[in-house]
C-alpha cells in the first residue's frame, strides 16, 4: 500500500473494525492521527494573536502536521502487511478471526 493521507472517514472506517476485533495496534495509530489533526486545528484556529502566539501556534501545527504524516505512512505500512483490502480498508478475514480467537481464548482462561 503505498504511503497516504488517510480522511477521517477512512481512519474512522477503520478504527471501527479494529476495536469491534480488538485489534490494538492499528486502533492505537487511528487515534494518535484523529488527535494530531486536532491539535493542529486548534493551533490554526486559536484566538490568542499575539506575535508571539502566532508563531507559537504555527510551529505546533506544523509539527503536528508533520507527525500525522509520519503516523499516515505507519498506517499505510501496518494494514498492508496484515493484509488490508486497500480500496475498502477492510480487515483482512484471517485477521478477524484471529482476534476472536484470541478474545475467546482469554475468557476460557
Amino acid at each position: 500500500m503505498e504511503a497516504r493521507s488517510f480522511s477521517n472517514e477512512e481512519v474512522r472506517h477503520i478504527l471501527e473494525q479494529v476495536l469491534v476485533h480488538q485489534c490494538a495496534c492499528p486502533s492505537q495509530l487511528c487515534r494518535v492521527i484523529l488527535e494530531l489533526r486536532e491539535l493542529a486545528r486548534y493551533e490554526r484556529e486559536c484566538l490568542d494573536r499575539t506575535a508571539t502566539d502566532v508563531k507559537v501556534h504555527y510551529a505546533i501545527e506544523k509539527a503536528a502536521e508533520q507527525c500525522e504524516a509520519i503516523m499516515n505512512a505507519c498506517l499505510a505500512e501496518v494494514l498492508e502487511l496484515e493484509g488490508w483490502d486497500p480500496v475498502t480498508l477492510t480487515m483482512p478475514r484471517h485477521l478477524q478471526e484471529h482476534q476472536l480467537r484470541l478474545v475467546s481464548e482469554n475468557e476460557a482462561r
